[in-house]
């Protein structure tokens, strides 16, 4: 089975902390979401100090439902997190990325 759901995400960097969820009140607003989480994890890789960030979600994809969106936070987490690091990972005969998204789930 196939469905087409998604998620769009905008991180940037701000003087407060905050995260808007559009379509989805059960996410959390806090840093306990998995998308602050991955963030880290990436700035932790990159061995930079996290910003104090601004994140906004529109969530398509149901959370706790079973239906990817901590996949889709986990990822989405660990990419925008590596470029506003300006940090790049090693591509070829490496699994950086998987470790890094292993260390949380």
């Amino acid at each position: 089975m196939v469905v087409d759901l998604w998620s769009e995400v905008t991180i940037e960097r701000s003087s407060t902390f905050q995260i808007t969820a559009k379509e989805d009140d059960a996410m959390p607003t806090d840093e306990s979401n998995l998308l602050v989480k991955e963030v880290k994890a990436a700035f932790d890789a990159a061995k930079k100090p996290v910003p104090i960030l601004k994140y906004h979600v529109v969530s398509r994809i149901p959370y706790a439902r079973g239906l990817g969106s901590s996949s889709a936070a986990i990822v989405v987490g660990i990419i925008a997190g590596l470029v506003l690091a300006g940090h790049r990972l090693p591509c070829w005969g490496s699994e950086w990325l998987l470790l890094i998204a292993a260390s949380i789930e």
